[in-house]
């Protein structure tokens, strides 16, 4: 049994399906084209474009011309010979291009097979030759002339024999095709195919429902086509649908409006009514067609009901057309606000930031050209964002991806919304400050904070009785509304903003347990930091700045890490903006004071899961001076502690791996290299350590192959090695199912005294590259090492063909020594090139794994 949508809320974009509920006045379009439908006979397809824009009643349109074909009534006023077999396609539905033809000729198979049984078989025959031709681009089949079965008939012989078929039932067929407009590039080519081409049968008429803007702009995009001429000639007639008038629309938002909302409002009616003919209401400019009615009828349902009623209706239907049409922006003003708006903080009021422009713009004229109203534009020359809006200014282009025909809407928008033309005549204002931020919150909250819970924050003076509020807020998951709410929060009294502060910096020390961003807490700081310095205009540098030393950089509550935090953000913006102009001097010796409070804290408690050390060194590095001083700190930190720990945390994975490994690129930063690293943990107090030994093995090679290549290596004695891997595994564990790429590979890495068997297995590896190997150089201690790997399965026999390949190759001046090959010593990593006089030195120095 089917449900009932008599009681529905919103609005869904069927189209209509009963001539009655015409509200578009289309029915004369459905009078004069099933006419045209049931009297014209042609011996091929004749196709007819139903043209319009997106949204403007095409579906409808085909429904209602079904409708009325279907309609025995109507069919009994006509001939035999014109009552039509109709065929609704949408090509819409299919999810593979070859499908829209399958799916047609079945479509069209089943209307014909209660016309003849062979013809409908014929049919589906025809479709399976069509969709193997192109799969397999085997042309063949058209022109076969042996023929024994219809299976074995090529397409063009089953063709002419549907057309005869056609011809004996003389039946009149009409295809309606719809939603062309929402399909890609090569599925629209194939229905244009099918139109004129394939299924181009007798007496066969297509009405395809088309945005021919649309279609040209997809087809030219992807280069499908060269000139809009291209589609011409795929219609023999093409019907215009009118423009709908905007008093159709606006009567018709008006009913469905009062319909949906007048239980909230006895005087809904004319509230709605007033809004809607309020000649700043831009109803016009934004609702073109029903699609767009329903849309704004929908948004608006669902907006008021939660908090429409508090806000002008007009402002409130202009915002809505604003936030539906331009949503980038509308995020863009969200997070930048004071960018493109003044506050007016006695009156709780914004307004569009004024420029200086005086003069008209160079860019004035092109903009007019989009201009369909033919207004004059100059009175939003007075707004400081005209000058962005009218010019190409790249950055702000992309940011909300504004194309030139939508400029003028913008502007003028923005003008209606909050600029002089919108006058605040009540509280109610979206320019009222607060209900903007109503707006711009968007979301209804299941507990809402309340202005009282918010405002006992401020009468807190005590960090613990702040934190305890905090708490009830969070346990009543209202932590988020709390952010919101200080997103917009401005004020012009000293103590309100200094607490306001003190809360900001308690929820970045508790950002871990409350589940909040770190970058938005601090872009929180800022912005009130900037209504601080703002309030103490001009003598903040002995005010704010002072307070900020000892309420944040000197505090006792706020955690050495988080001051670290701080201070590389407050770094960038004295560099970038010069908000936070904290003395240079001062920044520094408190950021080498708070990098020494690290250091001293975290010597007992650093773990293998403990990787702060590294954001806190990459956070303070950009501050002139701190990366030397810190290197220097750090070095003397492990100069007399295990350096197994920082061993193991300075292991680099190869991607989707965890046997293979390098040394990080963060001792390149302490130890100015990696060879310089490689030799502190050589010369270190606990080198002789196990399993600092294993490391300064695995490191020994890294040297070998100049610290480039990932290498494997098992870790058998360094505990921490192995718990590292665990976290590591535990970090990507989304990607645990990906196959390792080393799991398969032995790496083999050779020592060889010999360039000259350098050379000759370089220009072998050229010539023959039947090995994967690498050369590397170490031409202070004249020796090279070749990097081998091969497959694990089959590794030792790889070795030893690898090994003969050196053999083979004819080494000059070597070719005359008596150079001997001792595979007997080849696994126990000594030189296995024997008795020559040339002193030819070659042995395996690593395995990785070892060999069974």
């Amino acid at each position: 049994m089917e449900k009932s949508s008599d009681n529905n809320e919103f609005k869904n974009d069927d189209p209509l399906d009963e001539i009655a509920n015409d509200k578009l006045g289309y029915s004369f379009i459905v009078k004069r084209l099933s006419s045209v439908l049931v009297k014209e006979n042609h011996l091929n397809s004749f196709s007819i474009g139903l043209v319009g824009p997106f949204g403007n009643g095409k579906s409808s349109i085909i429904n209602l011309l079904i409708d009325k074909l279907k309609d025995r009534a109507y069919l009994k006023t006509l001939k035999k010979n014109d009552k039509p077999i109709v065929v609704h396609f949408l090509p819409y539905l299919n999810h593979k291009e070859d499908d829209i033809i399958n799916e047609f000729f079945m479509a069209l198979s089943n209307k014909l097979s209660l016309y003849n049984g062979k013809l409908s078989d014929q049919i589906l025959e025809y479709s399976n030759k069509l969709t193997d031709l192109y799969h397999n681009k085997n042309l063949s089949g058209l022109f076969d002339k042996h023929i024994s079965r219809i299976s074995d008939q090529p397409a063009k012989l089953i063709y002419d024999d549907i057309n005869c078929r056609l011809k004996e039932i003389d039946e009149k067929i009409i295809v309606f095709v719809d939603d062309l407009d929402r399909l890609n590039d090569n599925e629209i080519m194939q229905v244009l195919k099918l139109i004129r081409n394939t299924a181009n049968f007798y007496n066969t008429t297509f009405v395809v429902a088309l945005d021919k803007q649309y279609v040209l702009n997809r087809l030219s995009k992807e280069n499908k086509i060269l000139n809009s001429n291209f589609i011409d000639k795929f219609f023999q007639l093409e019907v215009f649908l009118p423009e709908i008038e905007q008093t159709v629309l606006r009567n018709y938002v008006l009913e469905e409006l009062i319909e949906s909302l007048k239980v909230w409002d006895q005087t809904f009616k004319i509230k709605l009514t007033n809004a809607l003919k309020d000649s700043d209401n831009l109803f016009d400019y934004y609702v073109k067609n029903f699609r767009d009615s329903k849309r704004f009828i929908n948004q608006i349902i669902y907006d008021y009901k939660n908090f429409g009623e508090e806000i002008d209706l007009k402002d409130f239907m202009n915002f809505t057309y604003f936030k539906l049409k331009f949503p980038k922006f509308i995020k863009l003003l969200n997070d930048n606000r004071l960018l493109y708006l003044n506050e007016d903080t006695t009156n709780g009021i914004y307004k569009l930031k004024s420029s200086n422009q005086k003069n008209k713009s160079e860019g004035e004229n092109k903009f007019m050209i989009f201009n369909t109203k033919e207004e004059d534009i100059s009175q939003y020359r007075k707004y400081d964002i005209f000058e962005k809006i009218l010019t190409d200014d790249e950055c702000f282009k992309n940011i909300i991806n504004v194309d030139c025909e939508d400029r003028f809407l913008l502007m003028k928008t923005l003008a209606y919304l909050f600029g002089d033309e919108n006058i605040v005549g009540s509280f109610s204002s979206i320019r009222k400050v607060n209900n903007f931020r109503m707006l711009m919150q968007q979301r209804i909250f299941e507990d809402l904070l309340t202005e009282r819970e918010f405002n006992n924050l401020f009468l807190e003076s005590e960090i613990d009785g702040i934190n305890v509020l905090i708490d009830v807020i969070q346990n009543d998951n209202k932590i988020d509304q709390l952010l919101n709410r200080f997103e917009y929060f401005n004020t012009d009294n000293q103590t309100n903003i200094e607490r306001a502060i003190n809360i900001a910096l308690i929820l970045f020390e508790r950002k871990e347990d409350l589940g909040l961003n770190e970058h938005s807490l601090l872009k929180l700081l800022v912005n009130l930091m900037d209504i601080n310095i703002k309030l103490n205009h001009p003598s903040y540098e002995v005010t704010v700045i002072p307070w900020i030393k000892k309420n944040i950089f000197e505090s006792s509550f706020i955690s050495t890490v988080n001051k670290i935090k701080i201070i590389n953000f407050v770094w960038k913006l004295k560099h970038g903006n010069q908000r936070w102009p904290l003395d240079e001097i001062y920044i520094i010796e408190q950021s080498k004071s708070i990098f020494d409070s690290y250091i001293e804290e975290i010597k007992d408690l650093w773990d293998i899961r403990n990787f702060n050390f590294f954001s806190v060194f990459h956070d303070l590095k950009v501050i002139p001076g701190l990366k030397e001083y810190m290197a220097k700190k750090i070095k003397s930190f492990w100069n007399d502690k295990n350096i197994e720990l920082f061993c193991a945390q300075v292991l680099n994975f190869a991607p989707f791996s965890f046997i293979s490994f390098k040394i990080s690129d963060f001792v390149d930063e302490v130890f100015n290299d990696k060879e310089s690293f490689y030799q502190y943990v050589k010369n270190h107090v606990y080198r002789d350590d196990e399993a600092v030994k294993e490391f300064i093995e695995f490191f020994s090679l890294c040297k070998a192959t100049m610290f480039k290549p990932f290498l494997k290596f098992k870790f058998e004695k360094s505990s921490l090695a192995s718990q590292r891997i665990l976290v590591a595994k535990e970090f990507y564990k989304g990607d645990s199912g990906i196959e390792d790429e080393y799991v398969n590979v032995t790496q083999v890495i050779f020592e060889t005294n010999s360039l000259e068997l350098v050379k000759n297995m370089q220009q072998n590896n050229q010539l023959n590259p039947e090995f994967s190997f690498e050369i590397f150089s170490d031409k202070k201690n004249h020796l090279w090492f070749f990097l081998l790997n091969v497959d694990t399965r089959t590794a030792k026999s790889k070795i030893k063909d690898f090994v003969n390949l050196i053999m083979s190759i004819e080494m000059k001046p070597f070719n005359n020594a008596q150079i001997e090959l001792n595979l007997d010593v080849l696994f126990d990593f000594k030189n296995f090139l024997a008795n020559n006089e040339w002193d030819i030195n070659m042995k395996i120095i690593s395995i990785q794994p070892n060999l069974e």
